[in-house]
């Protein structure tokens, strides 16, 4: 079997069980051990509701919880897809890396 079947199976039902589920209400998500420890937002930290949200088509609600999430949708997706895009440039860790670190420090200032 392939990777590429597989992963994309793994994907499908990682969809449905976002769609499905809701991580606010759902006991079977985990929480973020770094908000656990240190009561902080991490960058991630609202992904799984936004996911959920953005799959209901409830794009206020998804910017709400994580605007950096909604917000790389697309791009993460157009990459994904064609496996070309602007990730695909060899400075792109680096501008992610800046973007994420600005975005979790805002996000606790805020």
């Amino acid at each position: 079997m392939s990777w590429k079947i597989l992963l994309a199976g793994l994907g499908i039902v990682a969809v449905a069980v976002y769609y499905f589920y809701d991580p606010a209400s759902a006991g079977f998500f985990p929480p973020c051990p770094f908000k656990r420890l240190t009561s902080l937002d991490c960058p991630g930290c609202g992904s799984q509701r936004a996911f959920h949200a953005l799959l209901h088509l409830r794009l206020g609600d998804a910017f709400r919880f994580n605007p950096l999430a909604l917000t790389a949708t697309p791009f993460l997706l157009y990459d994904g897809i064609t496996g070309k895009g602007l990730l695909r440039h060899p400075r792109a860790p680096w501008v992610v890396l800046v973007i994420v670190i600005a975005y979790w420090i805002l996000r606790n200032l805020l």
